[in-house]
């Protein structure tokens, strides 16, 4: 097999292989061959991969940077004429925020000094109010000071209810022989009476309302309904009914302030129920009042009975008087009648006997220079009175 070849006879076409020896180097080589061209060819495959990715990788890319890069423009675009509108109303707030807190503050400095001022009047107010109560307490240490404040607390109610003095009511009446002189009687319309007193001890009381201490204020508060008590004793002793003409069997016991009597309350509950057994009934100024007022009702209902029995008897008189006027005016009547047939009679008796004599005389020349006048009858009546 050694020397063997190959003869090869090429034609337009094809080429024709002839005598063809395969040797075993032969067969080794063509199989090494045959490999480094498939190892060539999957090289070259996968070099002509990578370019055709990297090449289209960098297409797509571009084509994506493209559009992100018109999409993030329309996105800022957007955002920012977004926030411009939203900074444009923002500040429009803001401006009208700033304006709101410019009048809440211009508002806050006048009501400021509106209540400065108010402050001011009101301290000088309590100063003068603590310089009054001081001026009073010092007033009211005085017995008789204590007396007139009451009795010019009684009078001011007896104004304020309507009832006139010296007709209504009277004060510091003294009765029983000057042995007693109640502080005022105010006069009922049944010409009854009824018995004010205003001495109502007020030491106490003054003392309670001066101290600082709760348990002294309390001390001098129950001192205040015992005094109050011991008043209400003193006066159901004095029979007040029997010593003054015409007084009901009740004498009330006027306190200046409802003060007095609310805290003589608290302090005895039952003070009520025992002046009330001694027939004294307690008043603050505010119950005196509407007893008062009441009265003053029964004064006006009186006046308006008085007046319509003065009403009524000037009725029957007039209508009297009347009856006695239509009597004359009706005899009146009758006589103006009879006076009128009287004077037709005389009207026909001339006419009959006299005024023919008198033209006679006339006729004859005998007459005087005046004329005969013509006396005529009357035909109309007096008009009858009907009822």
């Amino acid at each position: 097999m050694a020397g063997a070849g190959v003869a090869v006879t090429p034609t337009r076409h094809h080429v024709a292989v002839e005598n063809i020896t395969i040797t075993p180097a032969t067969l080794v080589a063509a199989l090494v061959a045959a490999v480094l061209i498939a190892v060539v060819i999957a090289v070259t495959a996968v070099f002509v991969s990578r370019s055709v990715s990297h090449s289209v990788s960098r297409s797509v890319s571009r084509s994506l940077g493209q559009s992100s890069e018109h999409a993030a423009d329309r996105s800022q675009a957007a955002v920012t004429g977004y926030l411009e509108s939203q900074s444009q109303a923002l500040n429009s707030r803001l401006e009208q925020f700033a304006s709101t807190i410019g009048e809440f503050d211009a508002r806050r400095r006048e009501e400021s000094a509106v209540i400065a001022v108010k402050v001011d009047d009101l301290t000088a107010s309590s100063r003068a109010v603590a310089e009054e109560a001081r001026a009073v307490a010092g007033a009211m240490s005085d017995n008789q000071a204590r007396g007139h404040w009451g009795e010019m607390q009684l009078e001011r109610v007896l104004r304020l209810s309507g009832l006139e003095e010296h007709i209504s009511y009277n004060t510091q009446v003294s009765v029983d022989g000057g042995r007693s002189r109640p502080d005022a009687l105010v006069h009922l319309p049944s010409g009854r009476c009824v018995v004010i007193d205003a001495k109502t001890p007020l030491d106490s009381y003054l003392a309670a309302v001066s101290a600082a201490d709760p348990a002294e204020r309390d001390h001098h508060f129950a001192n205040h309904a015992r005094a109050v008590g011991e008043h209400i004793k003193s006066l159901a002793s004095r029979n007040y009914d029997e010593v003054v003409p015409g007084a009901i069997d009740v004498v009330i016991v006027f306190l200046p302030s409802d003060s007095l009597l609310a805290e003589a309350y608290r302090s005895q509950p039952d003070l009520l129920d025992r002046a009330l057994a001694g027939r004294i009934a307690l008043a603050s100024p505010s119950t005196l009042l509407a007893h008062l007022r009441g009265v003053a009702l029964g004064w006006r209902e009186q006046r308006i009975a008085d007046d319509a029995q003065t009403i009524a008897q000037l009725g029957r008189e007039l209508h009297h008087r009347t009856t006695t006027f239509v009597g004359h005016v009706s005899a009146l009547g009758a006589s103006l009648t009879r006076a009128v047939d009287a004077y037709n009679k005389a009207v026909g008796s001339l006419e009959r006997s006299v005024l023919p004599q008198a033209r006679r005389f006339e006729q004859l020349g005998a007459g005087s220079t005046r004329t005969l006048p013509t006396v005529d009858p009357i035909d109309q009546q007096p008009r009858s009175i009907s009822a």
